[in-house]
Parts: C-alpha cells; structure tokens; sequence
C-alpha cells in the first residue's frame, strides 16, 4: 500500500497521469529530460533503503533512459537532485537514509494520503 501511495504522490506532483490501473502505468514529463514519455517511480537511494523509500525527496518520475543512465552514474545522480533540493536537503536526506533508522509505517501512509490530497485540491 505505501508504495502504489508514494507513486501516485511523485506522479501526480510530477503531473502525470495515470493510463492504465493494472499494472500502473503513467504518462508525464519526465522531471529530469523534461520529454512525454512513460514514467517510473525513481529513487535516488535504492528502494531498499527502507528508512526513505517513501521519502518524497527520494522519489522522482523519471522515463526509462534517464532512470538507467542515473542509476548508472552516481555523480550525475548527485548533481541533478542537489539542483533540484539543495545540498541542505540533499545532506539531511542522506542523514536519514543512514543506518539503523526506522519508520513509522503508520505516519508514513497518513503522510502520503494528506500529499495527495494537497496536490490534487491545488489543481
């Protein structure tokens, strides 16, 4: 459940729209080529880092290409999300990505559902 409400999070903050329920597919511009294509829910730090998988800044709608070329290219990775959060923000999500930090899985759908709501009331 956290993960289909932190995908609709980043696509709709992202402006993508959902084509298909099952399984989900989504059409938008992709946040990092800015080109229409069919994205993915993309992570700076891997979907195995449990303590921000769900972590907006974390998360992102990238297209097939640049979520391979980023995966592959850490650095690039590094400096396109500095760019877009900061290197305060950057820092403070690696502090939270570290070692030993768990989550509340409870706070984190309450969180992810007002999110939601917040964008889509904006639009």
């Amino acid at each position: 459940m956290l993960d289909r409400l932190a995908r609709t999070l980043i696509m709709v903050r992202a402006g993508a729209e959902l084509v298909a329920e099952s399984p989900e597919k989504w059409r938008g511009t992709c946040q990092r080529c800015r080109r229409i294509q069919n994205l993915s829910w993309c992570h700076v730090f891997t979907r195995g880092a449990w303590s921000v998988r769900w972590d907006p800044e974390n998360s992102w709608a990238w297209c097939r290409g640049c979520h391979r070329y980023l995966d592959q290219h850490w650095d690039a990775k590094m400096d396109w999300i500095i760019g877009k959060i900061g290197k305060d923000r950057f820092e403070l999500l690696r502090i939270r990505k570290g070692p030993g930090r768990g989550r509340d899985y409870a706070a984190t759908r309450i969180y992810l559902e007002q999110e939601i709501r917040k964008i889509r009331g904006a639009a």
